[in-house]
């Protein structure tokens, strides 16, 4: 090996945008000589690619163009049939002008690194038609990464990974956002996170009076966000009788409160006592849905 023209160094970022690297290669003017690229699997570092690569002689480069649409090879989706406009629907880096039924790739399968060092690998189809689209690959980085804890946010990893695919002209410029919010919904599996508890779990005494309960929580949701508006509450009475319902605000922090009139009575012969049971229910912005609830009880007597 003549030389090392470049190499990643341990403690490098595991993800980060296109860089250019550039290397001299005077000291080998006039000889023959093999410029190899080699990649080493690490269970940290994913997505690597290498792109519009060229030697340049007297300072000029001339990119390849060869079916002469105004793309250079090395950035055209389709360099064997002219598409100047490079439309590619599914966005699989496959050009809709070479998108045929019998275009296969050679290999097909999802790679999943696991914390033990070993890869999960799912085949999947070869034909170039029926492969996952872009946002459903990108999900799925997304989404395994975030459940195995190799990422602290969601979402800058799919502005990130978006980000990647417009550079290397995939994805346009003004697709970046709305793909980037798709991929998010898309790899959001999981149900926000809801906590709630009660001012008080007894009424008493049992009086007949109205007393004010106030229930506070907070919702939270790790990747595409808590829906402010699909915040709600509902009681549930032992005797259908009060059943309060309504709308439930969430502040900037997550974090709700609000107020029920309950009865403080119950029947005498009730020996269990009355119980009331408040419930409040959020969702994502992807569609997840969950609830947590807790328990006000209007007690038959004061004795253990």
């Amino acid at each position: 090996m003549l030389a090392t023209l470049f190499s990643t160094k341990p403690g490098d970022p595991a993800l980060q945008d296109w860089t250019i690297r550039t290397a001299d290669l005077t000291p080998w003017i006039g000889q023959h000589i093999r410029i190899a690229f080699t990649e080493e699997d690490n269970l940290f570092f994913f997505n690597v690619r290498l792109d519009a690569v060229n030697i340049v002689t007297n300072g000029t480069s001339t990119p390849l163009d060869t079916d002469g649409d105004g793309v250079p090879d090395d950035r055209d989706n389709c360099p064997g049939i002219p598409n100047a406009g490079q439309k590619d629907s599914n966005f699989n880096g496959i050009g809709d002008a070479c998108e045929i039924p019998d275009v296969r790739h050679s290999t097909a399968a999802i790679l999943q690194a696991v914390i033990d060092g070993s890869t999960i690998v799912t085949p999947k189809p070869v034909l170039a038609t029926v492969e996952p689209p872009l946002i459903d690959q990108l999900a799925q980085i997304v989404e395994f990464r975030v459940n195995s804890g190799l990422t602290t946010s969601g979402i800058q990893l799919a502005t990130n990974l978006v980000g990647s695919q417009v550079l290397i002209g995939l994805v346009p410029p003004t697709s970046a956002a709305i793909l980037t919010n798709t991929v998010v919904l898309a790899a959001d599996k999981t149900p926000p996170t809801i906590s709630l508890s009660a001012s008080t779990s007894t009424l008493w005494p049992p009086n007949g009076k109205f007393d004010a309960v106030t229930l506070t929580g907070s919702i939270a949701d790790a990747l595409s966000g808590v829906d402010v508006n699909k915040a709600t509450f509902n009681v549930v009475d032992e005797y259908g009788r009060v059943q309060p319902t309504g709308p439930v605000a969430i502040g900037p922090n997550g974090a709700y409160s609000f107020v029920v009139d309950l009865e403080a009575s119950r029947l005498g012969q009730d020996l269990d006592g009355r119980t009331y049971q408040v419930f409040v229910s959020a969702s994502d912005k992807a569609g997840n849905r969950a609830s947590a609830s807790t328990v006000v009880t209007v007690p038959h007597d004061q004795r253990e």
